[in-house]
């Protein structure tokens, strides 16, 4: 049932694995989630899938659940009134869920991510890597190329192989058989979804293209370590992080963000 729910939602970038808070939110239909993994909607789209599946399975979702609300996993007709409400001004409140909580209503979504980036902690990167995915799929089916993502894929390759910031306050309950079990599984989630995000960006670019290159980097990452063994990933990166940054050396990536930059008004 996790894997069909709102837990597992990229629109739902509270909660990653164990990483987050207890409630989740909804930033489609910007609702407070105090159920989340009993929750569900027609628009999933799940953390542990991959581009072109991830999307066929929304398709396939979509076919039970509505797209315009919350409901039950198991029972879709039910009531979520007693699980699910608008923040309200009663939200519990600090900079992760603050971000979150405007996601969309600003300017500027990318924005929105550059702030998350720059918030500290493995709860703003999972934020930002969840909406990433979700930003930059809502750019592809809108016609748009991999450069979408330039922004999100350079700031993750050069987090690469950083462990990610956990603080005690970073978990939800219920923990694991130890705490240290919990935490490298919990630097597992955040790590496979850099590699998630990365991997969706660069199977967008040409074959031509350096990028493309990373496209099998998520899949070779798992098969090459044991899943939820989150530092034997880190440590599989690391001896590869050189040749993975090559990709997009930071001198492409400025050229990139100039041809991006939207041009200046002479007022």
């Amino acid at each position: 049932m996790e894997a069909l729910s709102c837990s597992n939602c990229c629109h739902n970038p509270l909660q990653l694995g164990p990483v987050g808070t207890a409630f989740g939110y909804c930033t489609r239909h910007r609702v407070v989630l105090r159920e989340p993994h009993l929750l569900t909607c027609g628009q999933l789209l799940r953390k542990d899938l991959l581009g072109p599946r991830a999307a066929s399975e929304r398709a396939r979702h979509a076919q039970r659940f509505a797209a315009d609300r919350v409901a039950y996993v198991a029972e879709p007709d039910v009531s979520t009134r007693d699980v699910v409400e608008k923040p309200n001004g009663r939200m519990p409140g600090d900079a992760v869920v603050d971000e979150v909580r405007d996601f969309g209503e600003l300017d500027s979504k990318i924005a929105s991510l550059a702030a998350l980036r720059r918030i500290p902690g493995a709860r703003a990167e999972a934020a930002m890597l969840s909406l990433g995915r979700g930003y930059f799929r809502n750019c592809v089916e809108h016609g748009g190329r991999w450069t979408a993502g330039v922004h999100l894929l350079r700031w993750t390759l050069d987090r690469l192989v950083d462990k990610p910031a956990l603080e005690p306050t970073d978990l939800r309950e219920p923990l694991g058989p130890s705490l240290a079990r919990t935490v490298e599984i919990a630097v597992w989630y955040v790590v496979a979804m850099r590699l998630a995000l990365i991997t969706e960006i660069a199977a967008k670019a040409g074959p031509g293209d350096p990028v493309a290159r990373l496209s099998p980097l998520a899949e070779r990452a798992s098969r090459a370590t044991e899943p939820g063994s989150g530092f034997e990933m880190l440590g599989w990166l690391s001896d590869r992080a050189p040749s993975i940054r090559r990709a997009l050396p930071l001198s492409r990536y400025e050229t990139l963000r100039r041809r991006l930059r939207p041009p200046q008004s002479s007022d």
